[in-house]
């Protein structure tokens, strides 16, 4: 799907092997791998809430992109980069998020979506502007004594 829009784009696969609906594990090798990319776009899928009513989301922080579903799996990353300079909803039909199936988000939504950030398409032009403030965050963990 990337390349069919961004042929040049060069791709790095960094994991396939996160848990299922392992938002928070997800978040935190997502964090830990954008340092090692000067100014990139940067797809995360770690997505319980597919097909349901969750955002997905283009962040911008500091000269990169991250794209995925506001589940709270990209702001760890986010703040690794300097924090969220500004969020948007990925809701622009033209931009190849018409259409999408209940269950592939990562295909027929993430994938278009940061394809076009690497065509140079402004994040603005995807929907409208969030507040940092409206982002879903995970919970803080908790330590347990046994």
């Amino acid at each position: 799907m990337i390349r069919g829009i961004a042929p040049g784009a060069e791709i790095a696969d960094i994991s396939h092997l996160i848990r299922p609906f392992g938002v928070r594990e997800g978040a935190l090798v997502l964090a830990a791998s954008v340092g090692w990319f000067p100014d990139a776009v940067h797809l995360a899928v770690v997505d319980p809430g597919v097909g349901s009513a969750r955002r997905a989301l283009v962040l911008q922080a500091g000269g990169s992109h991250l794209v995925g579903p506001d589940n709270g799996l990209l702001l760890p990353a986010a703040e690794r980069l300097g924090g969220v300079r500004a969020a948007f909803e990925v809701s622009n039909p033209d931009l190849g998020t018409a259409g999408r199936s209940r269950t592939f988000h990562g295909r027929d939504v993430f994938a278009p979506a940061a394809a076009h950030l690497r065509n140079g398409v402004a994040p603005a032009q995807f929907g409208p502007e969030l507040a940092v403030d409206s982002l879903a965050s995970l919970p803080a963990p908790v330590a347990e004594f046994f």
